[in-house]
């Protein structure tokens, strides 16, 4: 009789969230029927642990679909890249392309807890029309990863979800640990986006414990990416991709690769561990893994040294000398790179296989460092590096720009290797050199990529690629472009004036005098005093349009 009871209590509820043909509705009651007793037995001869648990907050949810006119809600705030081997994870990315919000290109290890957890409320759990108050990341507001969320993708994903925005609210920065945004909205009502000088805008308001101002937001767009901000700083439908800028190669970590050398003979050379105290340690001062990995003192044969440029060797127009490595590569008969065979290294007249060894005791794996080393190619994409023209370097870290140029006859090409912390690209002219490096350390860039860089509790975050999506690509007879070569070419020439007159600020500038930021700072005000500056600065806000 138990039994008859909570079937027909099951089919009634089971109509209740749509499931409603006779078939469907035997078909599932038989089921749960079956489990219950299954379970009843177990917890009858003690082995029933937790399904109770599971059952009950399994089966309720259900029972409340679409039965409320409300959501106040601030879900987990995690990417998934964090998750390691949570048995949620695929789940959770098959929920973000269920939504159609999963981030596309280079973001795509970045999906968001925080709105497919919104989303899925909303479909499952609110009438039309109800109200929806959610906490999210501040990164919501600018991040690639939201993109297709800001874009609102998931009206077109195959079973839509109805939600359209009426308020953002800005929280007063260290309300929450990271910064924060309130997004308010209705389920199936038409959002408050309204057209003002061909931008988009919204209603907002930044808020604080006493008191709310009121603000507006504007959808600024770069090509199909897009950010929500309080000013209309860029509405453009194309990405300019100037320069086509490449990623370093992994050296990483630094301890493994990176030592104090120095030429014994003109084909092999000293090497040790880079101790604190050395003019090198800034190299590894801000390792964080294999921090403790150390080798004694030995001889390696010249061919396997390498000279790796990274970015704390950079200030504005001007890069160090470069990091001297030693890499267990080499090039074959068609000059590609690869991996020396390990048969290779131990017959080798040097000490090759002993750091080889000592490498392999903190990560087994011969032909794994291969694979960290070239990481999506990054290694082999420098292979063939022309021996003319010019190399121009490009920071990849920092809230700001950075870049400096060389001509290739300046720099060792052969033995020459890019590190990941710096975007790299050759360019055959002098001209285009200024160009970009011009654009790349003014204050006009810095304006233009700002509105699209996620901020956490240290400000903006990395740059990765928005310089060359903002920068128009050079056009010789463009008098625009020539302006910028020319304010640049003057601005360096008093550059260095300037620092052969004051030989001081050289040293300031080196990798082992202070952190990166500081030098920065001070190579950026020093440029700032110049005569130059002015118009070297119009002349880049021009390009950018954000006089």
């Amino acid at each position: 009789m138990h039994l008859r009871i909570s079937k027909k209590i099951i089919q009634q509820e089971l109509k209740k969230i749509n499931i409603s043909t006779e078939k469907e509705v035997d078909k599932v009651g038989d089921f749960l029927i079956n489990f219950i007793k299954v379970v009843n037995r177990l917890h009858i001869e003690g082995r029933n642990g937790i399904w109770a648990y599971i059952i009950k907050n399994s089966y309720r949810p259900g029972l409340v679909k679409g039965q409320f006119n409300g959501m106040i809600t601030n879900p987990p705030w995690l990417a998934l890249s964090k998750i390691r081997n949570n048995p949620y994870k695929e789940m959770l990315k098959l929920k973000a392309r269920h939504y159609n919000i999963n981030p596309r290109g280079a973001s795509f290890l970045h999906i968001e807890l925080a709105t497919i957890f919104l989303l899925h409320g909303i479909q499952n759990y609110l009438k039309d029309g109800a109200l929806v108050a959610c906490v999210v990341p501040d990164s919501v507001m600018n991040g690639q990863n939201h993109n297709p969320f800001r874009l609102e993708s998931y009206n077109n994903a195959t079973e839509p979800v109805k939600f359209q925005l009426q308020e953002i609210w800005r929280v007063e920065k260290g309300t929450f640990k990271n910064e924060a945004i309130v997004i308010l909205g209705r389920k199936g009502i038409e959002s408050n986006w309204i057209i003002e000088d061909d931008f988009k805008k919204i209603k907002g308001k930044l808020m604080n414990k006493r008191k709310s101002k009121e603000l507006n937001f504007y959808e600024n767009r770069m090509g199909n990416r897009t950010s929500w901000h309080e000013e209309k700083l860029i509405n453009s439908t194309t990405i300019e991709n100037a320069g086509h800028f490449k990623q370093g190669a992994d050296i990483m970590p630094r301890t493994f690769y990176c030592y104090d050398i120095n030429s014994y003979n003109e084909n092999i050379s000293k090497v040790k561990s880079i101790s604190l105290d050395s003019d090198k340690a800034f190299i590894i001062s801000d390792v964080k893994t294999e921090k403790n990995f150390q080798i004694d003192e030995c001889y390696i044969q010249s061919d396997v040294i390498f000279e790796v440029y990274t970015s704390n060797l950079l200030t504005p127009f001007i890069i160090a000398e470069p990091i001297k490595s030693v890499l267990p590569i080499k090039k074959d008969t068609k000059d590609k790179l690869k991996l020396i065979p390990y048969e290779d290294v131990i017959i080798r007249d040097d000490d090759l296989q002993y750091i080889v060894d000592k490498i392999g005791e903190s990560k087994p794996g011969y032909n794994g460092n291969w694979e960290r080393l070239n990481a999506r190619n990054k290694l082999r994409s420098q292979e063939k590096l022309p021996l003319d023209g010019y190399y121009i370097f490009v920071g990849t870290s920092g809230s700001y720009v950075c870049a400096a140029y060389k001509k290739a006859n300046e720099i060792n090409v052969e033995k020459t290797i890019i590190d990941q912390t710096l975007n790299w690209t050759h360019v055959q002219t002098e001209d285009e050199a200024l160009y970009l490096t011009g654009l790349m350390n003014s204050e006009a860039i810095n304006i233009a990529i700002s509105i699209f860089q996620p901020r956490g509790q240290q400000g903006a975050r990395h740059i990765h690629s928005l310089p060359y999506e903002v920068t128009p690509q050079y056009v010789s007879t463009n008098p625009l472009h020539q302006e910028v070569v020319q304010a640049t070419r003057n601005l360096l020439q008093e550059y260095s004036e300037l620092n052969i007159n004051e030989p001081t600020n050289i040293e300031k500038l080196l990798p082992n005098n202070g952190s990166l930021a500081r030098r920065r700072i001070f190579s950026r005000n020093k440029i700032k005093s110049l005569e130059a500056y002015n118009d070297y600065k119009i002349a880049c806000h021009i390009i950018y349009n954000v006089l």
